[in-house]
């Protein structure tokens, strides 16, 4: 973590950019791991969101094949908020496999430089009078394909267990 910012800014090959969390061995990046929280707006934004992410991505990953990971939270029940009220909810916005799919396509397509070289998806339920937060129950929020690669491949015991398989290659190639 950088001093100033709480985020290391990272070489790309277009651009510097702060990464959420970067593992560096000897001041030199290894690993670099993105942070999506999806809060609010998020139909508005969705495009958006999911290009940015690619870009990121493929900014970091080009350039000598620096692994870049994505972790997106989704709101299941997500405020939507018109510009001049940010404290009242025009409307929810319910997440559901046809916004999930974009992201589906993406992990099941070939290894590209845009592609992250990990992806979790964690979906959950934010109270925001409580502000307590639990996790959505995938079967009874989506169709029973993407909840089981929701609770399967994108889960994040999953994603972290494929972090740690990637550490310890990264270890044994490089003398521990």
């Amino acid at each position: 973590m950088g001093a100033e910012s709480k985020e290391l800014k990272v070489k790309g090959k277009h651009y510097p950019k702060g990464i959420d969390i970067t593992i560096t061995r000897k001041g030199k990046p290894v690993f670099c791991l993105g942070i999506k929280f999806v809060t609010s707006n998020y139909k508005q934004n969705a495009n958006n969101y999911f290009e940015q992410m690619m870009g990121e991505t493929a900014n970091i990953q080009t350039l000598g094949g620096l692994p870049y990971a994505q972790l997106i939270v989704f709101r299941h029940e997500t405020p939507y908020y018109k510009k001049n009220d940010s404290e009242n909810p025009a409307r929810i916005e319910i997440i559901d496999d046809k916004h999930i799919q974009k992201y589906l396509n993406l992990v099941f397509d070939t290894a590209q430089a845009y592609r992250p070289g990990y992806i979790g998806i964690q979906v959950i339920n934010l109270n925001e009078k409580t502000g307590n937060v639990s996790l959505t129950n995938v079967e009874k929020s989506f169709s029973e394909n993407v909840a089981k690669l929701l609770k399967e491949k994108l889960a994040l015991s999953h994603f972290f267990d494929e972090i740690a398989q990637y550490k310890n290659y990264y270890l044994s190639k490089h003398n521990g």
